[in-house]
């Protein structure tokens, strides 16, 4: 199954919200916002954070990297 098609089979209700980290490019996180998503960006908010605090944030705040 490909992920747009499992992102599209998730109810309209549900919020999908992103981690990306700090080599996803801008141009995907601007292409998820201008179409809905909430993205948050290491990048822009964490810049030079270890891996592993990246994905302490992912777990605790539900999010998807």
């Amino acid at each position: 199954m490909y992920w747009w098609r499992i992102i599209f089979s998730i109810s309209e209700n549900s919020i999908i919200k992103f981690l990306a980290n700090e080599n996803f490019p801008y141009p995907s996180i601007k292409l998820l916002r201008d179409t809905g998503y909430e993205v948050k960006s290491v990048g822009e908010e964490l810049s030079g954070i270890h891996d592993d605090k990246v994905l302490k944030i992912a777990v605790e705040e539900n999010l998807i990297i």
